[in-house]
């Protein structure tokens, strides 16, 4: 895809309110996350696409995790970071 055209859709995306991958910055308004790590009955993230579950390390995949559940913490969800062990298992087991 074109950069321009990524970088419009994105922007579009921030100002619609859409959150983004957490490794390459591209907005869920357009760019299907790669699934739904479940972290309980009722929750589960998707810190990345489906283009960085196949380009990325598993390091780099595990960093994006991390910091997504750091974010929801700060935001106000501090259980977040409890299941981060479980995250962190299931993103191993995928790579």
């Amino acid at each position: 895809m074109n950069r321009y055209l990524r970088k419009i859709l994105n922007w579009i995306g921030n100002w619609r309110g859409f959150s983004k991958c957490f490794l390459c910055g591209d907005s869920w308004m357009w760019k299907k996350a790669y699934h739904t790590i479940r972290v309980s009955d009722t929750r589960g993230i998707f810190p990345y696409c489906e283009e960085c579950a196949q380009t990325r390390t598993l390091q780099e995949k595990l960093d994006a995790a991390k910091a997504l559940s750091i974010e929801w913490a700060k935001l106000g969800s501090p259980e977040s970071l409890q299941f981060w062990d479980n995250v962190a298992s299931i993103i191993r087991e995928e790579s």
